[in-house]
């Protein structure tokens, strides 16, 4: 995301312009928080059904298992509701870079916290 912004500071016919960014695999939020669990050594899933998305208490129970504060935790899960999918790509000619997948963007989130606490 920082490569896109800093990016798009250098191509002048990018002003004014709305992109999609996105790496370069779809996959679904379960799918993402499953590769997270794995990546943190979480192997037993607990699943309950919740009728409805309850933002709250969610948030409250998801923010208990990670080390992230509830002000980055929440609006990730209040984007639960929404299907997102990047349609533009736009962007990936005007600012060529390597993408990482899921599982790697996890794998160095992950290092650079441990090694920076990045989010505290």
């Amino acid at each position: 995301v920082l490569n896109y912004l800093l990016g798009v500071l250098r191509v002048h016919s990018a002003a004014w312009q709305i992109y999609d960014i996105g790496g370069p695999e779809i996959i679904s939020y379960r799918q993402l928080m499953d590769m997270y669990a794995q990546e943190i050594g979480i192997n037993k899933k607990i699943e309950v059904p919740v009728p409805g998305l309850l933002i709250k208490s969610s948030s409250y129970w998801i923010k208990r298992i990670t080390p992230y504060p509830e002000s980055i935790v929440r609006p990730l899960v209040e984007g639960l509701r929404s299907r997102l999918v990047c349609q533009d790509s736009r962007i990936k000619q005007l600012v060529p870079q390597d993408l990482l997948d899921c599982r790697q963007a996890i794998r160095l989130a992950i290092k650079n916290n441990a090694s920076q606490h990045v989010f505290q």
